[in-house]
């Protein structure tokens, strides 16, 4: 049985300017060496717009090449240990995204370093947006290291 944390946000894709300053940390349930779940919910799509493709990049530094620390790649196709599009907008003006981060992932990160990361989507339409742009990531410690 997998165990994650969820946190959801609420935004809109079409805005002229993304979600700004959003914090992950510890108190999200983001410690180093764990496994992590984010969810997006992306709203404000047009009828006749899904998304196809979206991105959770993480980086040292925002100018660093991608993929950066990590990056997770997700379409509407569940990939293990990557994540999914699990609704893509079809039937509303809402899309929601998975992101699974893996215990090898989350292990790249130094505890209570301050990383960069950010959401980006792909519409039905071509366009790509940022839904969440310009923010910090900082991991809390994993005390326990058995895991088997």
């Amino acid at each position: 049985m997998a165990i994650a944390t969820f946190i959801s946000l609420s935004l809109t894709a079409q805005a002229t300017r993304p979600l700004l300053s959003m914090r992950l940390t510890a108190e999200h349930g983001l410690v180093t060496g764990d496994s992590f779940t984010l969810q997006v919910t992306v709203g404000g799509l047009p009828l006749t717009v899904t998304l196809t493709k979206a991105w959770m990049t993480v980086k040292t530094l925002q100018a660093d090449a991608d993929p950066g620390i990590f990056q997770k790649a997700i379409t509407t196709t569940a990939v293990t240990d990557v994540g999914q599009i699990t609704d893509d907008g079809t039937d509303s003006t809402t899309a929601v995204l998975q992101f699974d981060c893996t215990v090898v992932d989350t292990a790249l990160l130094t505890a209570l370093s301050q990383y960069f990361w950010d959401c980006q989507v792909r519409c039905s339409d071509g366009t790509v947006h940022t839904v969440i742009g310009e923010s910090t990531l900082i991991a809390g410690y994993g005390i326990t290291a058995a895991v088997s």
